[in-house]
C-alpha cells in the first residue's frame, strides 16, 4: 500500500541568536524522509521566521512510512563557513496512517541534543494511503497498538488470540570507531536516529504477527531497549495479540464467542482450548483483566536468567531470541505446576552491568475460564461479592510443594491459600477487598568486584537467596499488618559494581475469601509496632505461602550470620499520613485514611489528576571501610550499612512526596512505581513515578485554595494543555478517540555542568524538556491527554572531574482525546506535573514583552505570571 506524505513548513519562533552582530540568525530547514530531502528558502535575519513553504511531497512504500522517521533539521545559513545547526524535530508517522487520522498540524519543539529546546516550529503533514495491491504483505498498516494495561474505552474485547513477540540487534553508534573523529552532536543525533528507526520497524514486525494470528490489535503493548555497550543495542516488543470490537457495533449476534477463530468449518471452542491454540506461550501482557476471562488465580511465578555478553556471537538477534525463549518455557512450566494454563499481567525485564546481562520474567498463573459458545468475554456481569478468582486451581496432594488450603471465607465452597500474590489489578472476582497499605521490601547484597564469567556466575548463585529474602520480608510485613494479599507486585532487581539489589512493591490488603489475620496482627499493623519476625515464626510463615507461591530453590540459610539487626528496619511498616493513599496499582483499594473517610473528588466533581516524578541519589562512599575510592582492592561493603542506606534513600523519596502533596491532602498516589540502579560505581539512584489523583472542584479555569506567592503553588497548563498521566484511564472522563501512540528516545549532552549550575539542574531541565515534547507532539494530533506513559532508561551519566554529563531517555505513551462522562459537573484540570513544587522559583526573565509563551510555560494562579519549572533530581 504505497502513500504520499505531503509536508509544510509554515514558521518558527524562538529561535537562538545565531549572529552575535546582527542578533539574529538567517533560518532554514532542511526536510527528510529516508533518502529523499527537501529545503526551504533562508530566511534573513530574524528569530521568527515565517517560510509558507510549498507542500514537500514524499512517495514511497508503506513499509519505509513505518519504519522511517520524517526528519526536520533547522539550520543557520553561513556564507562562508558550514551551515550552523540549530535543533531537529522527528515524527512518527504510524499514527498518521489511521483512516480517521486529518493530520498532524501544531508547533513541535526544536530539539538540540547539545542545548535543549531551541525555539518551536510550526508544519502540517498529511498522510495519503493508495489502493493496495501487494498480495505479499510486509507492512502492518492499520494494526492498533495500545501502551494500555486494559481494554481500551469505547471496544469490547472479543477474543484473545495469543502473544506476540519481536527483538532487533543492532550497533551502538556510541561505540563506533567513527564516534572517535565526529562531534557529539552527530553521535547522538545518529543514535536518535537508529533507535527512531528500531522503534517503527519493531512495531511493523509485531503487528504483522498479530495479523498472523488474526487480530486487529495488540493490548499491552510493551518496548524495551537494551543499552548493552560495545555489545550493540537490542530493541524488544512484547504485547498480547486480540480484537476488538467497537462498542456501537456490537450485537448480541454479531459478537465472536470466547476462543480463538477456528479455519472455516471448525466449532468454536472453550477457553480451555483456547490455550492449547494461543500461539506456543499462553501469556497475556494486561493487568486489567475483563470480567469472565479467567477463573481463578494461583499465584506469583518468575524466572531469572543471568547471561555473559560477548562480542564473537555470530548471530546477535538469535542468540538472544533462544535467551529468552529459554525463560518463556520455564514460566510456562511453573504456571502448569501450579495447575494453570495461561499466565496474565506479563512482563519482561533485563537489567546490565558492563558484560553481565540479567534477565527476568513475571507474571500471575491463571486458570482460564471455561465458557461455551456464545459467551463473549467482557460481557460477563459479576457480582462483587463473587470470589472465584481466589480460590485455588489446584489440590493440596497434587502440587509438587507443601501447602494449606483452608474453605472460602466468603462462600464456604471453594479452597484458597493463606495468602495471595499477584501482578495483575484487582478484579471483582476477587471479591470485597479492605484495609490496602504499599508494602515494600528491600534487600542489598555484597557482591565481589569480578569479571567476565565469574561476576556472571556469582550474581546467578546469589540471585535465590535475594529472592527468597524479599518475599520473605514481604510475608513478615503482611503478618504484621494484618494484611492476607498484594496485588499489582512489581519485583525489580538491579546489579552493581559492588551491589545486587532487589526491590519488590505491591499494594497489601484484605480480601474476604482468603483467611483473615489474627487479631493479634491486626492490632499490631494498627498500632505500628515494628521489628523482624522470629526465625520460627518465619519458617511458619514460609513453610505455607512462600515455597508454594514460587519456584525457588528450596534453601536454608547460607551462613552469613545473624541480619536480624538489618532486617529490623526494613520490615517496619509506617502508614502514610492521614489524607494520603499509596498504591502501586491503578485502582485504589479501601479508604485513604484511618477513619475511612475517602474525600478525594466528593458527588459529581471530577477528580483531578497530575503526573508525579522525582529522582534521587546517593553516593556510597560511607559505606565501605577504607572510605576512599572505588576499585579492585576496595574491602567488601558493610552489610548492614547498605541496608540502612537504601530502605533511607527509598523512605526520602517518599517522605518528600508527602511534603510535596501536603496542601493536596486528601489525595491518592495510584500507579507508583520504583525503581533503583547503580549509573556509577559509588552511586545508587532511585526512581519514583506515578500520578496523584486530589478533590476539589475547577471554576473559572482555575483551582480553588490557591496558596500565596511563597509557598507551594498549585500550576496548571493553559486552556488547551495536554494532560499526562500513568494511568490507563482518567477518572470522571472516557477516552473518545485513539490518536496514535508516541514513541521517542531523545538524549541530552553537556560538556560544561558548571554552566548547567550542577548535574541536578541538568537533568532536571533535559526532563522538563521531554515532557514539553510529548505534550507537543499530542497536541499536533489533535489530542489533550498522554496515558500509559512510561519514562524508561533514564540513564544520567557524568564525568565530574571533565564537568561532562548525558541523559538518555526512552518516552512511551497513547495520545487520546478526552470526553466527560454524564452526571459530571467538570472535567479534570489540565495540571501541570508536580515534577519540582520544592524548586518551585518565579523567573520574571520569561514574562518579557515579546516573548510568546509555550507548551512548557505555566501559569501560577498566585501571581498570574508565566513560569518555567523544573523537575526534582537531587544528589546527597
Amino acid at each position: 500500500m504505497p502513500g504520499r506524505v505531503s509536508v509544510r513548513v509554515l514558521a518558527a519562533r524562538n529561535l537562538p541568536v545565531m549572529d552575535r552582530a546582527s542578533e539574529a540568525c538567517d533560518a532554514f530547514t532542511e526536510v527528510r524522509l529516508a533518502q529523499i530531502c527537501y529545503k526551504t528558502e533562508i530566511y534573513r535575519k530574524s528569530l521568527n521566521p515565517q517560510w509558507n513553504s510549498e507542500w514537500f511531497r514524499f512517495e514511497m512504500d508503506d513499509e519505509a512510512l513505518q519504519d522511517e522517521r520524517l526528519q526536520l533539521r533547522v539550520m543557520d545559513y553561513d556564507t562562508y563557513s558550514a551551515n550552523d545547526a540549530i535543533g531537529k524535530v522527528y515524527i512518527d508517522l504510524n499514527p498518521l496512517l489511521r483512516e480517521t487520522c486529518s493530520g498532524l498540524q501544531g508547533w513541535l519543539p526544536i530539539y538540540d541534543t547539545l542545548h535543549g529546546i531551541r525555539g518551536e516550529i510550526n508544519i502540517t503533514v498529511k498522510v495519503d494511503l493508495f489502493c493496495d495491491a501487494n498480495k505479499y504483505r510486509v507492512s502492518s498498516v492499520g494494526m492498533q497498538l495500545f501502551y494500555s494495561n486494559r481494554v481500551p474505552d469505547g471496544y469490547n474485547l472479543v477474543s484473545a488470540l495469543g502473544f506476540t513477540e519481536e527483538l532487533i540487534a543492532g550497533d551502538d553508534p556510541e561505540f563506533h570507531w567513527m564516534d572517535r573523529i565526529r562531534t557529539p552532536r552527530a553521535s547522538n543525533e545518529a543514535r536518535q536516529a537508529l533507535f527512531a528507526r528500531f522503534a517503527g520497524q519493531l512495531q511493523r514486525r509485531v503487528g504483522l504477527k498479530a495479523l498472523e494470528l488474526g487480530g486487529n490489535a495488540v493490548l499491552g503493548y510493551q518496548q524495551y531497549f537494551d543499552l548493552e555497550g560495545d555489545t550493540g543495542i537490542v530493541v524488544r516488543g512484547i504485547g498480547s495479540v486480540v480484537k476488538l470490537m467497537k462498542s456501537e457495533e456490537d450485537t448480541d449476534d454479531a459478537a465472536a464467542p470466547l476462543g480463538v477463530p477456528q479455519p472455516a468449518g471448525a466449532g468454536t471452542t472453550g477457553g480451555v482450548t483456547m490455550v492449547e491454540d494461543m500461539a506456543e506461550y499462553p501469556f497475556i501482557t494486561i493487568r486489567h483483566l475483563p470480567p469472565g476471562l479467567i477463573d481463578s488465580v494461583g499465584g506469583v511465578v518468575s524466572a531469572r536468567s543471568v547471561k555473559l555478553l560477548d562480542n564473537s556471537l555470530e548471530s546477535e538477534a538469535e542468540t538472544r531470541d533462544s535467551w529468552w525463549t529459554e525463560l518463556r518455557k520455564e514460566i510456562r512450566s511453573h504456571a502448569k505446576s501450579l495447575a494453570c494454563n495461561i499466565v496474565v499481567g506479563y512482563q519482561e525485564t533485563t537489567t546490565i552491568c558492563e558484560d553481565v546481562l540479567l534477565l527476568s520474567a513475571s507474571g500471575t498463573a491463571a486458570l482460564l475460564a471455561s465458557a461455551g459458545p456464545g459467551t463473549t468475554i467482557g460481557r460477563t456481569n459479576i457480582s462483587s461479592t463473587n470470589c472465584g478468582l481466589c480460590h485455588a486451581p489446584y489440590r493440596a496432594s497434587v502440587v509438587p510443594f507443601r501447602t494449606q488450603l483452608s474453605n472460602c471465607g466468603n462462600c464456604q465452597d471453594g479452597k484458597v491459600p493463606d495468602v495471595l500474590f499477584a501482578t495483575i489489578e484487582p478484579s471483582p472476582g476477587m471479591g470485597p477487598i479492605s484495609g490496602s497499605v504499599l508494602i515494600q521490601a528491600r534487600v542489598c547484597e555484597a557482591k565481589k568486584d569480578l569479571r567476565g564469567e565469574a561476576s556472571a556466575r556469582e550474581i546467578s548463585d546469589n540471585l535465590p537467596f535475594l529472592e527468597y529474602e524479599l518475599h520473605k520480608q514481604l510475608l513478615a510485613k503482611m503478618k504484621k499488618t494484618g494484611l492476607n494479599a498484594v496485588l499489582g507486585l512489581n519485583v525489580q532487581v538491579a546489579i552493581g559494581e559492588h551491589f545486587v539489589t532487589g526491590v519488590a512493591t505491591g499494594t497489601a490488603c484484605v480480601l474476604a475469601a482468603l483467611p483473615r489475620p489474627s487479631s493479634n496482627s491486626q492490632q499490631a499493623g494498627q498500632s505500628g509496632l515494628s521489628g523482624s519476625l522470629s526465625e520460627s515464626e518465619d519458617d511458619d510463615m514460609l513453610s505455607s505461602s512462600f515455597k508454594q507461591r514460587l519456584c525457588i530453590m528450596n534453601r536454608e540459610s547460607n551462613g552469613k550470620g545473624d541480619d536480624t539487626a538489618a532486617n529490623a528496619e526494613v520490615c517496619i511498616t509506617r502508614p502514610p499520613p492521614p489524607g494520603f493513599t499509596l498504591s502501586s496499582t491503578e485502582t485504589c483499594l479501601g479508604p485513604s485514611g484511618p477513619e475511612g473517610q475517602d474525600d478525594v473528588g466528593d458527588g459529581d466533581s471530577v477528580p483531578h489528576t497530575q503526573l508525579v516524578m522525582q529522582t534521587f541519589r546517593v553516593r556510597l562512599h560511607q559505606l565501605f571501610p577504607s572510605g576512599g575510592s572505588l576499585g579492585a582492592s576496595t574491602p567488601p561493603p558493610q552489610l548492614p550499612l547498605v541496608h540502612q542506606e537504601l530502605s533511607r534513600l527509598l523512605d526520602r523519596g517518599v517522605q518528600s512526596l508527602f511534603v510535596r502533596l501536603r496542601k493536596f491532602r486528601p489525595c491518592r498516589v495510584l500507579g507508583l512505581h520504583f525503581r533503583v540502579a547503580f549509573p556509577q560505581a559509588d552511586e545508587m539512584q532511585a526512581t519514583m513515578m506515578g500520578t496523584v489523583m486530589y478533590g476539589g472542584r475547577v471554576s473559572g479555569g482555575t483551582l480553588t485554595n490557591c496558596t500565596k506567592a511563597g509557598n507551594l503553588c498549585r500550576v496548571q497548563t493553559r486552556a488547551n494543555g495536554v494532560e499526562i498521566s500513568t494511568l490507563s484511564s482518567v477518572p470522571g472522563r472516557a477516552v473518545s478517540e485513539f490518536l496514535g501512540n508516541v514513541n521517542f528516545f531523545l538524549i541530552r549532552e553537556t560538556s560544561n555542568l558548571t554552566h548547567m549550575s550542577n548535574l541536578n539542574s541538568f537533568a532536571a531541565t533535559f526532563l522538563q524538556e521531554v515532557l514539553a515534547i510529548a505534550r507537543c507532539h499530542v497536541a499536533a494530533l489533535g489530542g489533550d491527554a498522554l496515558l500509559s506513559f512510561r519514562m524508561d532508561h533514564q540513564l544520567l551519566l557524568h564525568g565530574a572531574h571533565k564537568h561532562q554529563g548525558q541523559c538518555l531517555v526512552s518516552v512511551q505513551g497513547d495520545a487520546v482525546l478526552l470526553e466527560k462522562l454524564a452526571n459530571t459537573t467538570n472535567g479534570s484540570a489540565h495540571s501541570a506535573d508536580l515534577v519540582n513544587p520544592s524548586n518551585f522559583e518565579y523567573d520574571d526573565r520569561i514574562c518579557r514583552s515579546g516573548r510568546q509563551p509555550s507548551m512548557f510555560d505555566y501559569t501560577c494562579i498566585a501571581c498570574k505570571r508565566l513560569t518555567r519549572r523544573q523537575n526534582s533530581f537531587k544528589i546527597s
